[in-house]
């Protein structure tokens, strides 16, 4: 956008990054409803392996909500309506994690569960949920105690960092908010 398309550098650098985020980072989470969103992940890349043996970690981070943004634009300016599908399922996964707390405010870090597949819905398995909330939070508890202990929405397994640190324009707000009321 800021060369006026002048250059062909930036759609390589970021057709190349696209490509890699949809192969390695993002993921559908496994949740009530099977709403068609995405979410970005993390792969914690330690150099020595390659990457396609690298371990996806099913975490929404709050920041990682920008990326919906770099699809959009990108889908905007070289006219890419793949680009286009994925920023509007990222924003719908990011907005998912604001609706489905208590507070209306999605906590910086959450841990999921995932859909085997991108484009097929798949259904929540309570019994695999409740294992995974076991397996995530320690203690004696019954994993459905835990579900009520931590306040963990179906399909979402932890939530290691409940803080929220205020990095959206106050719009993005109030939209998460006339969403809410509009149910």
């Amino acid at each position: 956008m800021l060369f006026s398309g002048a250059t062909s550098q930036y759609r390589k650098l970021f057709a190349s990054a696209a490509t890699a985020i949809k192969e390695h980072l993002l993921f559908r989470p496994a949740i009530l409803h099977d709403e068609d969103v995405l979410i970005p992940g993390d792969v914690n890349y330690n150099g020595q392996l390659s990457l396609s043996k690298q371990t996806r970690e099913l975490r929404l981070q709050h920041l990682s909500c920008f990326s919906g943004g770099m699809f959009a634009l990108s889908g905007k300016v070289f006219q890419n309506d793949e680009h286009l599908a994925i920023a509007r399922k990222l924003v719908e996964g990011c907005l998912w994690g604001y609706e489905v707390t208590a507070t209306g405010i999605m906590p910086e870090i959450m841990r999921m569960m995932s859909c085997p597949f991108l484009d097929k819905p798949c259904d929540l398995d309570e019994q695999e949920w409740h294992q995974n909330v076991n397996a995530t939070n320690p203690g004696i508890e019954a994993p459905e105690e835990k579900v009520l202990i931590h306040h963990l929405p179906p399909g979402v397994t932890g939530i290691p960092d409940r803080r929220y640190l205020l990095r959206y324009h106050p719009s993005i707000l109030t939209y998460v908010a006339a969403r809410a009321n509009a149910r």
